[in-house]
């Protein structure tokens, strides 16, 4: 992904913040069968670990593996001057 370093967030509480405030997620899972995107909420248990909640009539439960690749984008508030 393509992130300019001055658009790039480093302090861990404001990105803490901005996962409480925006807690639903664009998780991009790369599976077996193709890459998948999904609208989940998520939270932030620790630093380095979120956690959510998967439909069971949604199968990226069925093919997302411990080891797959997988990007959470969270998104802020937008605006343009």
């Amino acid at each position: 992904m393509y992130l300019p370093p001055h658009f790039e967030e480093t302090n861990t509480k404001e990105i803490k913040h901005l996962i409480e405030e925006f807690a639903l997620s664009i998780l991009v899972v790369n599976t077996s069968e193709s890459l998948v995107a999904n609208h989940i909420p998520l939270m932030l248990l620790n630093e380095n670990v979120l956690v959510g909640h998967i439909a069971y009539n949604n199968d990226l439960h069925r093919n997302f593996i411990k080891n797959d690749d997988a990007l959470a984008v969270f998104r802020g508030e937008e605006s343009y001057v």
